[in-house]
């Protein structure tokens, strides 16, 4: 895991000066296994100052995401492209048009990121101390958007179902707007 970080890091630096492998393949020094790259990065990119990688696994980008609970996104600033975790229970299920309020608030993530127009309300859990017997999710919720190429949609899931969130900040302003790439439902 380790390694995979610090390539991903290595491939950033290199980026930023223009550096990049020759071969689609790079071999790590302490080890025999070879990481793939996406043979669009062994060009320089024209619109973007990142090369091209393959997607993190499941498992992967789940260890990236911060663990967060409700004072983390109501209280603490958030900032967009922040990968988080959260406790949830899906409080709503919505749709907006665009010539709504919530449409119009939300115009350049919905053209930035192909956005359906469903979108869930999940209340988020707050951090239990040592007073705390059951979960408590009262207060403002976050809002789960969906991309129109994205395998998770809003039917998947019920008002009031318990779920683990993880996604991705979009958007911190007027609420806080997530894409999230993985659901789980929590066991009761």
């Amino acid at each position: 895991m380790k390694n995979k970080l610090f390539l991903c890091f290595c491939v950033f630096l290199f980026s930023l000066c223009g550096c990049f492998p020759s071969e689609p393949y790079v071999q790590t020094e302490d080890s025999e296994s070879e990481v793939f790259i996406s043979p669009v990065a062994t060009e320089k990119p024209t619109n973007t100052p990142f090369p091209t990688i393959v997607p993190l696994s499941e498992e992967d980008y789940k260890f990236l995401c911060s663990l967060s609970y409700y004072d983390d996104f109501f209280v603490e600033e958030q900032y967009v492209g922040k990968k988080v975790k959260f406790h949830g229970m899906i409080s709503q299920k919505n749709k907006y048009t665009e010539s709504s309020t919530f449409g119009i608030a939300i115009e350049d993530e919905t053209e930035r990121y192909n956005l359906q127009k469903e979108y869930i309300s999940c209340a988020v859990m707050h951090e239990m101390d040592e007073n705390s017997i059951v979960p408590s999710y009262f207060g403002k919720s976050v809002y789960l958007m969906f991309p129109n190429e994205h395998t998770l949609v809003q039917d998947d899931y019920t008002t009031g179902e318990k779920v683990v969130v993880y996604g991705e900040i979009i958007r911190n302003k007027s609420g806080i707007f997530i894409i999230p790439k993985y659901i789980e439902s929590e066991e009761e």
